[in-house]
């Protein structure tokens, strides 16, 4: 007979799941509709001075410190590019600031802050539904990182050079996720088809196959909107991805993480130490706990056992967070994410040591940027 302890959390389990059934009902049947009819009315769109192209971009920001150089030097990349630019604006910003953006752009939102970046993007989206049929290629960007970082790479050009229909930054998990004291037993077999495999939302680019599908644009008009971050990235950027690949549409990413394991065994040993130093670990307590205990003795593990470190921080925390000291300073890959930056001190280490090193005029920018974020009560500019 069971104890009734157990029966007593059984019930108390299940009381708990019961008790979310109607937020999760209200999210994926009314949440969008609500946001449609009532805080949609907060909306404001605005046309600016560029002329429509049939190779679009979505540009998303949270100006919370109001609108930065670094969001000016990613719109100029885009137009330079010939790409027409809607700007979502998930915060208030001053007139200045929407004036100096309707001169950068062909049209301006600014939104509530609800839905994170999906729910921007999906106004985006929404506002193009008239010609996105017509339309050549779509770009889906957010200011959550630095673009371009580095001078060496046009993203651009390598997402036409891939030709395919859904092409993203980066990937994540292609690689199962391995608890991190059993790193030395990972084994590298990436494949697109492992449970959680997404393309990264910071940046992806369609095809004018992609646009033409109605299905497409039904996933965001019934797109489960959420203030929930966790349920946004698993709706979104796991459910697009995963939406592509049901579809059978042609896809891959710009910085090819496929043969990451034979990348790192092509460095020499005092780089590789480099790279396991400098992995970034900004929310993950047991590789944190791992990497702490690692680091005294680091020059004492075989190469084959820096790999599979580097490897099992890139299969729990993504490759964007973990791994720039390789990504961005090997690779040059064109994008540095912002969080590590508040998410934990030695992250932010890590992240000031690469724009420092950088030394592009985008890196020297992102530095004072990056320095300010860190001393907010500095800030003598902040915007409402």
């Amino acid at each position: 007979m069971a104890k009734w302890w157990k029966i007593k959390r059984e019930l108390n389990r299940l009381g708990r799941q019961i008790g979310h059934i109607p937020v999760v009902l209200y999210e994926v049947f009314l949440a969008a509709r609500y946001y449609d009819y009532i805080l949609s009315r907060d909306r404001q769109i605005f046309d600016g001075q560029q002329m429509p192209s049939s190779k679009s971009a979505i540009y998303l920001i949270f100006p919370q410190f109001g609108v930065l150089k670094s969001h000016v030097r990613t719109l100029r990349y885009l137009i330079d590019k010939g790409r027409s630019v809607t700007v979502v604006c998930n915060a208030p910003i001053s007139p200045e600031d929407q004036e100096m953006l309707l001169h950068h752009c062909e049209r301006l939102i600014q939104r509530p802050n609800f839905g994170y970046d999906f729910g921007g993007y999906r106004d985006g989206i929404l506002a193009y539904q008239a010609r996105l049929a017509e339309m050549d290629q779509l770009i889906l960007l957010n200011d959550s990182v630095w673009f371009p970082i580095t001078d060496d790479i046009d993203w651009l050009d390598q997402v036409d050079q891939l030709d395919r229909d859904m092409v993203g930054a980066v990937s994540n998990y292609g690689i199962d996720s391995q608890p991190a004291e059993k790193f030395r037993d990972l084994e590298f077999d990436y494949r697109t088809e492992r449970k959680g495999f997404h393309y990264c939302s910071f940046a992806l680019a369609f095809s004018s196959n992609v646009l033409r599908d109605r299905s497409f644009l039904r996933f965001w008009k019934w797109f489960p909107l959420s203030n929930d971050k966790r349920k946004t990235i698993r709706r979104g950027e796991l459910g697009l991805s995963a939406w592509a690949l049901r579809k059978g549409y042609s896809h891959a990413s710009t910085l090819n993480v496929t043969n990451l394991h034979a990348k790192l065994a092509d460095l020499d040993t005092e780089r590789l130490l480099q790279v396991a130093t400098n992995l970034m670990i900004p929310e993950d307590i047991q590789l944190s706990k791992l990497k702490k205990q690692l680091l005294p003795v680091l020059e004492t593990l075989s190469r084959e056992e820096l790999i599979s470190f580097i490897l099992t921080g890139v299969t729990r925390q993504g490759t964007g967070y973990a791994l720039p000291e390789f990504t961005v300073i090997e690779e040059k890959f064109p994008f540095l994410k912002k969080s590590p930056l508040w998410l934990h001190p030695e992250a932010s280490r890590i992240s000031l040591s690469i724009l420092e090193r950088l030394k592009t005029p985008a890196s020297k920018e992102a530095l004072e940027e990056a320095k300010e974020y860190l001393q907010p009560k500095l800030r003598t500019s902040a915007k409402p």
